[in-house]
């Protein structure tokens, strides 16, 4: 396997980083107190075991009753880009970049929510700002290597220099180092980094699996297939759940005629996503070798089928994103009714598309069409129950109907989702106002500005509900309050305005 065409194989930092000792599989405790630190390392191991359903669950009992906690915060964003639902993840990350812009585990996970929304160009500079700000973080170094290795792979070079530099005896940063020369053609400097690397892993306690592992694929790129056996075999020792290190010693014991290992092998990795396609191909070839005829047969066909499915997924795919690409425009051009007419054939042609049934309730609703909308965003929710942008934005639809009962519910949800969703708490204030249930929504705005830094729209729905609660002094000074910070808004300058009109008018 060429380091050409696995270079972002170095993702391997990012998690290494975030979940430390997360390799080989952990056993989690299960005693722990509702609530009790415990059970936030208990979330945090099973997301490293890979058990999502588990962590959120207990990930939402913890933030029911710390919705202030800043690591917990970090923990949920980690989990929802990790499950893939990226709206909701900015959604938890955004309030923490406001209030924490310095945090080196914030701008270091907003940058990877970038990266997953193929935003490549902006995940740059939330990891630049964050060596700026950690110069001397050996981990910053690497995150940020890991970012250019397989497009720019002298910047990554240098990043790796700088954690190698800050960690002589980090041996994942010098065998990234080593991988990273041989990307930018530096055969020498890799050869001599890799040694160093494998020196230092050698000592090390625990020895790094995934360093062994890349310095196993350097020497299979080389063709010293006996060698990179022997290098991933200390991989697979070092973590048994290393799928990555299965399938590259079967590569290279074919290298080395060895069918019937390679075979042992590939009978594990045949059901891993992303490996699957390879391994039956290699297993076909292995089967003949080993005189299975009927078996390479089966293996045939089931190749077959496989890549019909990828082709067909990947024709679906590049039509989604194109559909999408060109909706988006339309939506940004506020041209609502172009960007509908494309989600429609969209989601007629793929009704499992979520984000563009979330999408198209959005145009239904700039263009004034309440019930399509609802539809639309119980569309998206049907398909993921947990995602509280579709709750929030659902609530909104219904509050527009003057449902406010049911859009309470959704923003309930919605909280009890993301606790810390700023728009879920803003809805349900403004579904008390609308019952005019004012003393309510005032705790629940101000119960938000204590959670979360405070917005505009926060501001001055919290002096809407003051005022029209007959606290004319509180909500004066919540207006000035937002004027301090921006004195040339215009909504709150009215608000303050009418203020003063409908107070002069109480008067006379």
């Amino acid at each position: 396997m060429s380091f050409r065409t696995t270079g972002r194989l170095l993702l391997f930092l990012l998690v290494i980083n975030r979940c430390a000792a997360a390799s080989p599989r952990r056993t989690c405790g299960e005693k722990f107190t509702a609530g009790s630190p415990a059970q936030l390392t208990y979330v945090k191991c099973s997301i490293a075991n890979t058990n999502w359903g588990e962590a959120g669950e207990q990930l939402r009992s913890y933030r029911a009753l710390h919705p202030n906690s800043f690591e917990a915060a970090l923990v949920d964003a980690d989990l929802l880009i990790e499950t893939h639902r990226l709206e909701d993840a900015q959604q938890v990350l955004d309030p923490l970049l406001q209030e924490h812009p310095q945090s080196i585990p914030v701008l270091t996970l907003y940058a990877e929510l970038c990266e997953k929304l193929g935003q490549w160009a902006d995940a740059e500079p939330w990891l630049q700002k964050a060596t700026e700000l950690a110069p001397n973080d050996p981990e910053v170094w690497k995150r940020l290597a890991d970012l250019y290795v397989v497009k720019r792979p002298k910047d990554a070079v240098r990043c790796f220099q700088k954690a190698v530099a800050l960690s002589p005896k980090d041996a994942i940063a010098l065998a990234g180092l080593a991988a990273a020369y041989k990307l930018d053609e530096q055969p020498a400097e890799a050869k001599s980094a890799f040694a160093r690397a494998m020196e230092v892993n050698r000592k090390a306690e625990p020895p790094s699996a995934i360093a062994d592992y890349l310095y196993g694929q350097y020497l299979a790129d080389e063709q010293q297939f006996k060698q990179s056996v022997r290098q991933y075999d200390l991989a697979i020792q070092e973590d048994p759940n290393l799928s990555d290190a299965y399938f590259a010693r079967a590569q290279s014991l074919m290298g080395l005629r060895e069918w019937a290992r390679a075979k042992s092998d590939l009978e594990r990795t045949i059901w891993v996503p992303g490996h699957e396609l390879p391994s039956l191909s290699m297993m076909v070839r292995v089967c003949r070798e080993l005189g299975e005829t009927d078996k390479a047969k089966e293996w045939s066909q089931r190749l077959a089928k496989a890549s019909q499915e990828r082709d067909a997924q990947r024709v679906s795919g590049n039509e989604i994103a194109g559909q999408m690409q060109k909706a988006t425009v339309s939506m940004a051009q506020q041209k609502f009714d172009e960007a509908a007419k494309v989600y429609e054939r969209l989601v007629a042609a793929h009704p499992e598309a979520g984000h563009a049934w979330l999408q198209l309730g959005r145009c239904y609703t700039a263009l004034g069409r309440p019930a399509e909308a609802e539809n639309s965003f119980r569309k998206a929710i049907a398909l993921d129950k947990t995602s509280s942008s579709a709750r929030v934005l659902l609530g909104q639809a219904l509050l527009r109907e003057g449902r406010t009962a049911d859009a309470r519910l959704e923003f309930t949800t919605a909280r009890e989702i993301e606790p810390l969703n700023p728009d879920a708490s803003l809805g349900l204030a403004a579904s008390r106002i609308l019952d005019k249930q004012y003393s309510e929504a005032i705790l629940i705005l101000q119960t938000a500005q204590h959670r979360s830094p405070s917005s505009p729209e926060l501001n001055l729905m919290l002096a809407e509900a003051f005022y029209k609660n007959n606290q004319y002094d509180a909500a004066v000074r919540e207006v000035n309050q937002l004027l301090k910070s921006d004195p040339h808004n215009q909504a709150a300058n009215q608000m303050l305005a009418a203020f003063a009109e409908q107070r002069s008018k109480d008067e006379n």
